[in-house]
């Protein structure tokens, strides 16, 4: 008989991930299911490199380098 029947089983690297992503149990478990533990742990670490480098100034915003390269192409013309 299965052990977890009728209820959630979670890892101890998926509390982690639960933790570092701020996500309930049942959303990391449903993420986990669709992409794999591997993939969703690198998400979870690329996205705190990503918050990081923002609030470090390392970073800059997709709108902001695009309105900057629109500005110099326009220039060129």
């Amino acid at each position: 008989m299965n052990e977890f029947r009728g209820r959630m089983s979670c890892t101890p690297r998926i509390r982690q991930l639960e933790y570092a992503s701020g996500r309930s149990p049942a959303d990391m478990l449903r993420f986990v299911q669709r992409d794999g533990l591997d993939a969703v742990e690198l998400s979870i670490q690329e996205n705190a490199q990503a918050d990081a480098g923002f609030a470090d100034g390392s970073m800059v915003a997709h709108a902001d380098v695009m309105h900057d390269v629109l500005h110099v192409v326009r220039q060129a013309r």
